[in-house]
């Protein structure tokens, strides 16, 4: 089975950044798009949503480009 295109959602914790940077060994099963969200959780101390929400968007350009450097093709959401 081929799988072209995933949805990755991303709270940037330790597992979900390690699922990011291992998507690449997907492209042997097909693997061709990555969508790419950030979710947050509300109830999480640290801060609100706004305020962290430059610093996520730097996060997930750098994860972005190290993606298409693999070759893959990625859309931020």
């Amino acid at each position: 089975m081929l799988i072209k295109k995933v949805l990755v959602a991303t709270d940037f914790s330790l597992p979900s950044i390690n699922l990011v940077d291992r998507l690449a060994e997907f492209k042997p099963f097909g693997l061709e798009e990555v969508l790419l969200v950030h979710v947050v959780d509300i109830r999480a101390p640290g801060g609100s949503a706004v305020s962290l929400q430059s610093i996520d968007e730097e996060v997930l350009e750098r994860k972005k480009r190290s993606l298409e450097d693999q070759g893959l093709k990625v859309q931020v959401m």
